[in-house]
């Protein structure tokens, strides 16, 4: 009886310290329009007369308050796409995704498109 105590006690806490450990990575996607006050290291694109900022696969414009979070507009340029894009294929052509953003490629780089 004392051996078989033992035993659940043993398991209980394997199971305790297992479930403990969490190797997930959350990210936070922030909402269209949303401001944020402060962003990761971005990169600054000025396309026709407006300041854009780049950060981890996120746009942004920049006001007083901060930074609101929007879409940039078609034509623009990026030298890389941001981690986790997905490829699609849409009319025999293809396209990477990311956020809700398609980008086709030209030459080196990618541009921002309407599908």
């Amino acid at each position: 009886m004392r051996l078989l105590k033992i035993f659940i006690l043993l398991s209980l806490l394997t199971c305790l310290s297992i479930s403990c450990v969490s190797t997930t990575r959350y990210t936070v996607t922030p909402r269209r329009s949303v401001v944020v006050t402060k962003i990761h290291n971005p990169s600054v694109i000025i396309y026709k007369n407006t300041r854009y900022y780049y950060s981890k696969g996120h746009w942004y414009t920049k006001n007083r308050k901060g930074y609101i979070v929007t879409n940039p507009p078609n034509g623009l340029v990026i030298t890389t796409l941001p981690k986790g894009y997905r490829t699609v294929t849409i009319k025999k052509q293809k396209y990477y995704t990311y956020n809700g953003i398609y980008y086709r490629k030209n030459g080196k780089k990618y541009i921002v498109v309407n599908v």
